[in-house]
């Protein structure tokens, strides 16, 4: 059934969007071909203006990134297969009609539009995987059964496969910084900008933490030195969409 849920998230992806989706598309397909820099200066969309933080619009941006490997290793198969002497038309019929637009009005092609699902999937799959390791030795149900459930819920599999939102990458992020509060106190700050670069809605977790920061004062100075970190990194995630350097 885990196996089933993944293929489930895979065969899904490319077929089913989300509005949102394209806006996104077309945010990270803008950084990928112009570089970051006056991205929030830029006037003419065609959907949404620029609306969240610079970290999300960068991953967008290595969305259409892996895209375009995507579709190069894909025709490589191809290229594969005919010189192993295998009928391989059909095959590059699927790749052409994968990287077609989805129509006129929305220029984006599936294989990019899957791509930009990609990280959420995997995510899913790492909180899976958490949700197993995290589990007490002793539990009422069968240990594989608390992942699933995880998996099979709608609130997962549709804001990754349907929706390809990132809600999922930014909890993975913030359980990271709760996680690492007493082993890694420098890193745990740094999770948590992150998590807040990803989906600033995760900002409703900030009273726990400081609470928490706050039982492991001891470790204030690990702390105060993740969280510079996280300021400097934020401000170079700025500068990088800044015009002309104004911060």
């Amino acid at each position: 059934m885990i196996i089933f849920s993944i293929l489930f998230r895979l065969y899904c992806a490319p077929r089913y969007f989300h509005v949102d989706i394209f806006t996104n598309a077309a945010w990270g397909e803008w950084i990928e071909n112009n570089r970051p820099r006056g991205f929030y200066d830029k006037t003419t969309w065609v959907y949404s203006w620029p609306t969240q933080p610079p970290l999300i619009n960068l991953i967008y941006a290595g969305s259409h990134y892996i895209y375009r490997y995507l579709i190069i290793y894909l025709l490589r198969f191809g290229f594969l297969l005919r010189h192993l002497g295998l009928n391989n038309a059909n095959y590059l019929g699927l790749v052409a009609n994968f990287n077609q637009p989805l129509s006129s009005e929305i220029p984006f092609s599936r294989a990019y539009l899957f791509s930009i699902k990609l990280l959420p999937i995997l995510t899913d799959i790492i909180i899976a995987l958490l949700i197993y390791l995290l589990l007490p030795k002793k539990v009422s149900l069968p240990r594989l059964i608390y992942p699933l459930l995880y998996l099979l819920s709608p609130f997962s599999w549709y804001l990754s496969a349907f929706w390809g939102q990132y809600d999922q990458l930014s909890f993975l992020l913030v359980l990271s910084a709760f996680l690492t509060l007493k082993k890694y106190p420098l890193a745990s700050p740094i999770f948590f900008s992150l998590s807040l670069g990803v989906k600033p809605t995760s900002a409703i977790f900030i009273p726990f933490y400081l609470y928490l920061l706050y039982l492991h004062r001891k470790l204030y100075l690990a702390y105060f030195t993740g969280i510079i970190f996280s300021v400097l990194f934020n401000l170079y995630l700025i500068q990088l969409f800044s015009q002309n350097s104004d911060i």
